[in-house]
């Protein structure tokens, strides 16, 4: 069976659409969590009318803490052998389940991935031709997530995992970009990742959503996520993904904070961390230093001799 999390949160407007494209799946092993993380509006109406027409559907309020703890609450109930994560406001095509289990069981997966796609339409035509697949270890995939295939593989949704991964792994509790601080351990737990180019996932984006404004706070979400994931790679020993995580994070440091944001806090606060983290980079401010201000290292030595 698959267990399909669904985190509900004022979203009266696009709920039904979201769930008809589930209860529409090609096959019918599954059970739908709808996690309601303290709707205000009709959601919880919505919700209950669908638990009475379909007994795959289970509804779960609970106070408000945000899309972590709403999927954390999920993973918790899940009964299925393998689960899947489907934001309220997107939705999926009707072979979604079908084709991504069917990956797993070809190639003896952990975990499958199809193609997100963004949309601002209420419906689309899926491109459905016939897919490139390819399968990867977890080292590779994570390596990949942070070099060609960033958005695909960093997101949460779109993919099927192994159950028995995910409960290992918390979603981080009041943090936005939440995948970028766990998607990465569920790769380094799996053997095989496998990676379908069809378009199945529909992700929405709809003008005023958060995620989609520059804020400080997102900002400094996203760079804690991925120093993160950096940090916890170095203590896991793997050097490589880790350097990788470093670079990746930079490369954002400089684009959002300098280039959008002008901000000079988060600026120094997760530039000190990459310096600090980077012994290659430390050998390059050492060499300059050492060739552009000799009197300065001197007179560093000495006061460390004192």
């Amino acid at each position: 069976m698959i267990s399909v999390v669904v985190p509900v949160y004022n979203m009266e407007k696009f709920l039904e659409r979201c769930l008809e494209s589930l209860i529409s799946q090609t096959i019918s092993d599954f059970e739908i969590l709808l996690i309601d993380d303290g709707s205000t509006d009709k959601s919880a109406e919505i919700c209950r009318k669908y638990v009475k027409t379909d007994e795959r559907i289970r509804y779960i309020y609970k106070e408000n803490g945000g899309l972590s703890d709403a999927r954390n609450a999920a993973i918790e109930v899940a009964k299925g052998e393998y689960i899947t994560f489907v934001d309220s406001d997107d939705y999926v095509h009707s072979t979604y389940l079908e084709y991504l289990l069917s990956l797993i069981e070809k190639y003896d997966a952990d975990i499958a991935s199809c193609i997100h796609f963004p949309t601002s339409e209420d419906a689309v035509l899926f491109d459905l031709s016939e897919e490139n697949v390819f399968c990867m270890n977890g080292k590779e995939a994570c390596k990949r997530m942070v070099t060609d295939l960033a958005p695909v593989l960093t997101a949460a949704c779109g993919k099927l995992y192994k159950t028995a991964i995910v409960k290992k792994h918390e979603f981080p509790y009041g943090r936005l970009h939440e995948d970028v601080a766990t998607t990465y351990k569920y790769y380094l737990e799996a053997e095989c990742v496998v990676y379908g180019y069809r378009e199945l996932y529909a992700y929405y984006q709809h003008p005023n959503s958060i995620m989609h404004r520059i804020s400080d706070k997102k900002v400094e979400d996203e760079l804690w996520a991925m120093s993160d994931r950096a940090l916890n790679l170095q203590q896991r020993g793997e050097e490589k993904l880790a350097s990788l995580s470093w670079e990746f994070m930079f490369k954002f440091l400089k684009r959002d904070v300098v280039n959008k944001l002008g901000n000079s806090k988060i600026w120094k606060k997760y530039g000190n961390k990459y310096i600090s983290n980077n012994s290659r980079i430390k050998k390059k401010i050492k060499g300059y230093l050492l060739i552009s201000c000799p009197g300065l290292i001197r007179d560093y030595f000495k006061q460390r001799s004192k």
